[in-house]
């Protein structure tokens, strides 16, 4: 399934250091990202103009509340779920986009 996974997607987590937290750059994977379904953003209760997903490979090292940034946008992660389906494996996250 790594064939479809064609934009590289910069992966920043979460970390502290002398009382201080920040994003610091964790790594890069390989994603597709697209804008959310329509009943997808319902149950999310997400704002369409601002509700995505991201489909990458199951092995991907990307968590919850992790940001990314893509052609000069930035996501955060708020939700993943794994999808174990032989070659189709997958990690799916819900990402809300947000101006920095």
């Amino acid at each position: 399934m790594r064939v479809f996974f064609r934009n590289t997607i910069d992966v920043y987590r979460l970390a502290s250091a002398d009382n201080k937290e920040s994003y610091g750059i964790s790594g890069q994977i390989k994603a597709y990202i697209a804008p959310l379904s329509a009943e997808d953003t319902m149950l999310t209760e997400g704002n369409p103009a601002e509700s995505f997903k991201l489909i990458t490979t199951a092995d991907a090292d990307i968590k919850k509340t992790d940001r990314i940034t893509h052609n000069d946008e930035n996501y955060t992660v708020s939700g993943i779920k794994t999808y174990g389906f032989g070659a189709l494996a997958r990690k799916e996250a819900i990402l809300t986009k947000f101006n920095s």
